[in-house]
């Protein structure tokens, strides 16, 4: 299971986002660096992606998608812009605002905004989100999959499994 990743919040050109989430990066330019680095050290060229919006804020956003590797999956988050999905389109397998996965016998809610009730959260389905960069606590199954959460780097399904060991699914209602 380890060829599966998860993340969100790139912001890829997005120099505010730096002072606004504390990120350790003195510009744009080595934060973009950083991120396409960290990524490729983790994502092989056939492993999967889903990253949970807020990809970029730059003019050719597809300049830097064609730069990382693995088949790329988008959930649209609240900076992912029509124009910017048009440019996108190539260089991921398909962009959607919202996302049901089943690996094995794991099944994953992946959307960018953190839900608070979710399908079968109650079964121990794991809800995935980013757009909050860490500021939303986890609510049973669920957890921040954003890169200021992770070390500014994809996580790995094993990482997320492991990390959810033990967490009580939200009681049905």
């Amino acid at each position: 299971m380890t060829n599966i990743w998860f993340t969100s919040d790139t912001h890829f050109g997005h120099a505010n986002i730096i002072r606004f989430c504390d990120r350790p990066f003195k510009d744009v330019q080595e934060m973009n660096e950083t991120l396409i680095s960290n990524w490729n050290k983790c994502v092989k060229p056939n492993d999967e992606v889903y990253h949970m919006g807020d990809f970029s804020f730059e003019k050719d956003p597809a300049a830097t998608a064609a730069r990382l590797n693995g088949r790329k999956h988008l959930i649209k988050g609240n900076h992912d812009k029509w124009r910017h999905i048009e440019a996108l389109n190539p260089f991921f397998v398909w962009i959607k605002d919202y996302f049901s996965l089943k690996v094995g016998r794991q099944k994953f809610i992946l959307f960018h905004y953190p839900i608070r009730n979710w399908h079968h959260s109650y079964k121990g389905t794991i809800h995935l989100f980013g757009h909050s960069h860490g500021g939303t606590e986890d609510l049973g199954r669920s957890t921040d999959v954003g890169v200021d959460c992770w070390d500014y780097k994809p996580v790995n399904i094993d990482t997320v499994l492991e990390y959810m060991e033990g967490k009580e699914s939200i009681k049905h209602h």
